[in-house]
């Protein structure tokens, strides 16, 4: 038996065979889209972490930015390192820590405190010039990179805390010579000499006589001198306010 292949069943069936080729190539062209689309979204998703990490290592170091110049303020000072913030050893005269909200410095692993960015490489501590410290983390790669690479910086200046420490060290000072004035003013006033004033007030009993106070109430946060006016009687300290 002969069969007939009329000119509309070849149609029929080239247009059918057309559709099929068509389906498979659109199979190939969407998984082919969706292999880029797969392929891209992974750098995106570790961009984003990375961002993530950054933006949370910055914000922590801020806080202890924050917490070290309290450190200064109430000692005068910077901390040698952060540990020094909650755990110093010793505890030094004029520490009034922890500095960090327990919270913020609790942790059940050694290696995942205050004291680590969040790559657990310690934070470090360095040494800019009298006023200002640097605050370093090593970054994702966790190596020094002398500034470089990406090294996260955190310069920490003190010149703001030196004008509170100066306010502070002259309230405590002039409400000294007050008290002692309204005791002594016409028995035995004090000098107008700032170092002997000095050891009225201690001698008295108004000020600390130890080394540390000494020095704490002989400069001001700058490291210059207070000084009276030089008139009797002496109502007050002053201070040349970092000029």
């Amino acid at each position: 038996m002969t069969t007939t292949m009329t000119t509309t069943d070849l149609a029929r069936r080239q247009a059918t065979t057309s559709r099929s080729g068509f389906t498979l190539l659109e199979m190939v062209v969407v998984g082919a889209i969706f292999a880029l689309i797969v392929g891209a979204g992974i750098p995106v998703t570790e961009l984003y972490l990375r961002q993530k990490m950054l933006a949370e290592t910055r914000e922590e170091m801020e806080e202890l930015s924050e917490a070290i110049l309290q450190y200064y303020v109430d000692l005068e000072e910077f901390p040698t390192t952060v540990q020094d913030l909650v755990d110093p050893d010793p505890v030094p005269t004029g520490w009034l820590g922890p500095y960090l909200a327990a919270e913020f410095s609790d942790s059940a692993e050694d290696d995942d405190d205050y004291r680590f960015d969040i790559w657990r490489s310690g934070y470090q501590l360095e040494v800019v010039d009298t006023y200002q410290r640097r605050l370093v983390s090593f970054g994702p790669d966790r190596t020094d990179d002398d500034l470089g690479g990406d090294d996260i910086v955190l310069d920490i200046d003190a010149g703001p805390s030196l004008a509170e420490i100066t306010r502070r060290e002259l309230s405590i000072l002039n409400n000294a010579i007050a008290t002692y004035n309204a005791d002594f003013v016409l028995s035995n006033a004090l000098s107008t000499t700032f170092s002997v004033l000095l050891t009225q007030l201690q001698a008295a009993g108004y000020l600390p006589s130890d080394g540390v106070s000494t020095t704490r109430y002989t400069y001001d946060g700058w490291g210059q001198a207070y000084y009276t006016s030089g008139q009797l009687p002496v109502i007050e300290v002053l201070s040349l306010g970092g000029s």
